[in-house]
């Protein structure tokens, strides 16, 4: 599929500048194939690789296809946890503002006063987000999902302003660290 897209572009992987890739949050395991994948590619054809945060992208298409300039995003994780993002259009880019993190519905905050759009599956836990915000959104998209072209607007920024790795840096983004650790 890979060759496919370069084909269909007239291109080559040695042609590319660098390799995108949406480091997490996300599935275990679909995280580690991703990875995978880039540092394979990225080695074979000596090029630095972008990790992209999925929330991020979610507050950058909602941006893209809303115009939405404030977007709290949050993602299911367990229960009533949702890994948490809070992001704000900057020279026409969504741009966090904070750490993202998992958390509890029930404990996230407001980044800064204002109003604020609400994205992603974990808003299913609409009033109990309100509630822990003090504020009601002016909206929520709840079937939002990250997609390719707002990775590659974030991740073009990016790698302009020199936030790329080698590919042996390349790694996923665990927000709930304690499911990655390794048992000695």
């Amino acid at each position: 599929m890979i060759e496919e897209v370069l084909e269909s572009g007239s291109m080559t992987l040695k042609s590319l500048d660098c390799i995108a890739f949406g480091c997490g949050p996300g599935s275990f395991t679909g995280l580690r194939i991703t990875v995978g994948v880039v540092q394979g590619l990225a080695f074979g054809a000596n090029l630095p690789v972008v990790p992209v945060s999925t929330l991020a992208c979610m507050a950058q298409g909602q941006f893209r296809m809303t115009g939405e300039e404030r977007c709290l995003v949050a993602m299911q994780a367990r229960q009533e946890e949702v890994y948490w993002g809070s992001y704000k259009l900057q020279y026409g880019l969504m741009t966090k503002i904070g750490a993202e993190c998992v958390m509890q519905a029930s404990e996230v905050s407001l980044p800064e006063p204002g109003t604020w759009f609400g994205v992603g599956n974990g808003w299913i836990h609409r009033p109990i987000l309100e509630k822990a915000l003090g504020q009601e959104t002016l909206g929520i998209d709840v079937e939002a999902l990250p997609h390719a072209r707002d990775l590659i607007s974030l991740a073009e920024n990016d790698f302009l302003q020199g936030s790329h790795v080698d590919a042996e840096h390349a790694k996923p983004v665990y927000l709930r660290e304690t499911v990655a650790q390794k048992s000695s």
